[in-house]
């Protein structure tokens, strides 16, 4: 599944980034360029996955005040959590 949307490039000069958390697994892009792949099928100790903010270049977006796109193409949308505090647990939780 895929969605498109439009936000407006904020002011200033500080980083920009994307949170993803409680997404599956897939991919952004911003004005048609590849911000990267995001997967949140691992998991800390604590539950919560190891990334959910991806950092998008200024470079990536319009002018400030402007509009730019944002494409996440989302291929999983019911992503399987795994534990990475184990390898044996992660491989077996894998094949399960």
């Amino acid at each position: 599944m895929d969605s498109q949307t439009y936000f407006e490039t904020p002011e200033g000069e500080n980083a920009v980034a994307i949170r993803m958390k409680g997404m599956g697994k897939g991919l952004i892009w911003v004005n048609g360029i590849g911000v990267g792949r995001y997967w949140m099928s691992f998991v800390s100790p604590l539950g919560e996955p190891i990334q959910t903010e991806y950092h998008i270049p200024r470079s990536f977006m319009k002018e400030e005040k402007k509009k730019s796109m944002l494409v996440i193409l989302e291929e999983e949308p019911v992503a399987k959590m795994v534990p990475t505090s184990s390898p044996t647990k992660m491989i077996n939780d894998l094949l399960n």
